[in-house]
């Protein structure tokens, strides 16, 4: 519940991200709404949004199982004629990106210091995102071989698991890097993650990192497609975002056409480290430190242990350190949020949803 959202330091994470990401856009704010604003939502409101919204005109009927394609269409008709047929809902407005970097830091008892660094990326239909999928997964996908993880884990010990990716929305989703580290190396682990992506978009592309990570989506493709429920999720998006009819064909063919250079393009015409934005939750460190120079790797097989001797545990009757953002009863961003931002990322998850903590799981970039 929301309680524990204020308990844990990666849903805070992500929600004081988006929130400094996007401002007044409705993306800033969790779909799942927050303790202030849940208080403020009235029957009349609920109705005005089904009357708005849950409408003939913005549905989106996909159905996969042991039915005929005449079956199928009977049921679509019986489903969208039971509804008001509506207007569609409006656009949303592009996002403005930051203009310059900048750096939050969200103090919070515990040991580990959670951390997003991101900006805004793509939106669903780019035709750049085949290009990305492969850039990303080579820079911070699911695999050991993905850079930041053989910087930050494998050569340092500073996490266990650091992932990048492009969330894909309607309009301009993130771009982020995200992973926890023990509190008294969150400066360390900010200068390496930033420096292993300038090095990325600097130097030429290794090759034989790019034919494996290549290989490497080819060959999972097909067990993204093993079951009626990933070929629902899928169809709905390409339902939702009007894509084609052969997206799910296409896409190993352009994955594999996909050249070098064009990764490279891409990455760099939306990559910006000039307007990263850094959330940091955690235990209070010297931002001014962000800029000092990094110490040469030391090899190391496994993370350090995490440990936290200068925090007092609380007693097990007390509530485990709740954050209270500032902005929580005075966001910014509009608290109704249009069906436009309710829709499929690019795992199918859902728009703006950040609830769970963007530092738990490898990147939406690694999957169709």
């Amino acid at each position: 519940g929301q309680q524990q959202r204020k308990e844990s330091p990666g849903s805070v994470v992500g929600i004081r991200f988006y929130r400094e990401l996007y401002g007044k856009h409705p993306y800033a704010e969790p779909t799942t709404g927050t303790e202030a604003s849940l208080k403020k939502i009235t029957p009349q409101d609920i109705r005005r949004f089904k009357d708005t919204y849950l409408v003939a005109k913005n549905l989106n009927i996909t159905i996969t199982g042991q039915l005929t394609r005449q079956q199928a269409e009977q049921l679509a008709n019986r489903i969208s004629q039971s509804l008001p047929a509506g207007q569609k809902a409006q656009a949303l407005p592009e996002p403005t990106p930051l203009a310059a970097a900048k750096t939050i830091a969200v103090p919070f008892k515990s040991s580990q210091s959670h951390i997003i660094i991101g900006q805004l990326g793509i939106s669903r239909d780019n035709p750049d995102s085949y290009a990305l999928t492969v850039g990303n997964e080579m820079l911070g996908g699911s695999g050991f071989n993905a850079l930041l993880m053989k910087e930050l884990r494998e050569k340092r010990g500073l996490t266990y698991g650091a992932y990048s990716g492009f969330t894909s929305m309607r309009t301009k989703g993130p771009f982020s890097i995200s992973y926890s580290t023990r509190g008294d190396q969150a400066v360390e682990s900010i200068r390496v993650a930033k420096q292993t992506l300038q090095n990325f978009l600097n130097n030429p592309l290794d090759q034989q990192l790019l034919e494996e990570t290549r290989e490497g989506l080819l060959k999972g493709y097909p067990l993204s497609l093993s079951s009626n429920e990933s070929i629902l999720g899928y169809l709905g998006m390409i339902g939702f975002y009007n894509l084609p009819t052969t997206y799910l064909a296409d896409y190993p063919k352009k994955i594999e056409a996909v050249s070098s250079n064009q990764i490279q393009q891409a990455l760099c015409q939306y990559i910006k480290p000039e307007q990263m934005l850094t959330v940091v939750v955690g235990q209070p460190f010297d931002s001014a430190a962000l800029n000092a120079p990094i110490a040469p790797a030391t090899p190391a097989s496994q993370p350090v242990p995490a440990t936290a001797p200068t925090i007092t545990p609380e007693a097990p009757s007390t509530p485990a350190s709740p954050v209270v953002l500032n902005d929580e009863t005075s966001s910014s961003a509009p608290q109704t949020v249009s069906p436009n931002s309710l829709s499929s990322s690019i795992d199918t998850s859902v728009d703006a949803t950040h609830t769970a903590p963007l530092t738990s799981s490898p990147a939406a970039g690694a999957q169709p």
